[in-house]
């Protein structure tokens, strides 16, 4: 109830406003509840805007009309094509005089301009719900390290796996989050954090000497592992680039799930409550049950704001080939030129190479211009 009245709280204090206020809807259940309970709560007339990925690993078409057609408001969709993308990456760098972090941060400036030309002048975002009430992977693996600590949890705990391992193991696509006991082996194991450095560091002339370090928060292994994301890693990084983007486009952005009152009232929930019955963010999917559309709070699959690089660039085409594998540039000095060459020619990425293409495009476009 208090998490339901304090995210009701704060969304109403967002979503009021004298000007075009749009809501960024990704299909996921953090943005649904915003939009949700705007509409049948608050009783105000929403517009949505969202991302359409032709690629079914990140495609969430089916959630969004889910939550579009449940609470019958207009929706702006934005189909991810190819043309014109490298001249208007360009631009970003350009503006923001620095790479973009990640394909997520391309896909919501595309979004942005959308709802300039919409003539929005407020983004509402679903941003730091997963640092907030734990939704990431990671945080089930880190909650059962927790459990298993404590003799008086060892039937919840045996019960957590027991979901784990039914539910929420078969939408992991990084092998090193599938095992149970990762960090009741070792506390301190980060090395998923990386996302495959090891394949990685073979394009790198010279190996980064590069140590994962957190701050220690707690000994509660899950809560400290979300404060330093919500603190130092993850959620800095996303507000830079919500902003720059929004910056760009004169659009304010606010994120309901940041409100002080919402975020300390979570960090005082213990950590069992954050996860249960093989779903993360256990507490914010119980608080809105009965408002946002049951096929959508209920979806134990979690895809994210994410697109392969091939939805992005056309990387057949000769123009961005050019640019990308200028001998000259300055990214050269740093990546192996025949090694890089020899992936721009496959068909399919893996998820952590499309990552990787992303990253050295921006680091490529930003060098030749800064460098």
């Amino acid at each position: 109830k208090e998490t339901r009245l304090r995210l009701i709280d704060s969304i109403e204090k967002r979503i009021n406003a004298s000007v075009p206020v749009g809501i960024c809807l990704s299909g996921g259940i953090d943005s649904s509840i915003i939009a949700s309970v705007t509409k049948k709560i608050l009783n105000k007339d929403i517009q949505t805007f969202s991302i359409f990925d032709n690629d079914v690993r990140y495609d969430e078409r089916k959630n969004i009309k889910l939550i579009v057609n449940d609470l019958k408001v207009k929706n702006t969709s934005i189909l991810l094509k190819k043309e014109k993308n490298f001249e208007r990456l360009e631009k970003l760098i350009k503006y923001r005089s620095a790479p973009v972090a990640t394909i997520s941060y391309y896909n919501h400036s595309l979004m942005l301009e959308k709802m300039k030309k919409d003539k929005i002048k407020i983004g509402i975002l679903g941003t730091a719900a997963d640092e907030i009430f734990a939704g990431y992977y990671d945080h089930f693996l880190l909650q059962l390290s927790v459990l298993q600590k404590n003799k008086k949890n060892i039937e919840f705990f045996n019960s957590q796996k027991l979901f784990f391992n039914q539910f929420a193991k078969k939408f992991i696509r990084n092998p090193l989050l599938k095992d149970p006991y990762k960090y009741i082996k070792n506390p301190k194991s980060r090395e998923h954090i990386f996302d495959e450095y090891k394949k990685i560091s073979k394009f790198l002339i010279s190996k980064s000497n590069q140590k994962f370090s957190e701050i220690k928060f707690t000994k509660d292994l899950l809560r400290n592992r979300m404060l330093n994301e919500l603190n130092i890693e993850t959620t800095p990084v996303i507000l830079n680039e919500d902003d720059l983007n929004s910056m760009n486009f004169s659009i304010e952005n606010r994120s309901p799930y940041l409100d002080s009152k919402l975020v300390e009232f979570a960090y005082t929930l213990p950590s069992n409550m954050m996860i249960k019955n093989g779903y993360n963010k256990y507490l914010l999917r119980q608080a809105f049950k009965d408002v946002v559309c049951k096929k959508v709070i209920l979806n134990k699959k979690k895809i994210g704001f994410n697109s392969s690089i091939n939805d992005i660039f056309d990387l057949r085409n000769k123009y961005i080939l050019k640019q990308i594998l200028n001998k000259n540039s300055p990214i050269f000095e740093f990546i192996k030129y025949d090694k890089f060459k020899k992936i721009m020619y496959q068909k399919k990425y893996e998820n952590y190479l499309s990552k990787f293409i992303f990253s050295f495009i921006n680091a490529n476009i930003f060098l030749q211009k800064f460098y």
